[in-house]
């Protein structure tokens, strides 16, 4: 199972509707890293924000 599916059903089962926070901009990010980031971490960490925990 993807890590959005995840995510989104994590959601649906705690009914939690995200933090409203804009989403990260991947591309500043990986390029401060100088390395591209998994697409399922992005997919993971996207519907909570950078750095946050739902």
């Amino acid at each position: 199972m993807k890590a959005e599916t995840l995510v989104a059903e994590i959601a649906r089962v705690t009914g939690w509707q995200g933090n409203g926070k804009a989403l990260p901009d991947w591309a500043s990010v990986e390029g401060e890293l100088g390395t591209p980031l998994p697409t399922d971490y992005k997919g993971l960490l996207s519907p909570v924000s950078f750095g946050n925990v739902p």
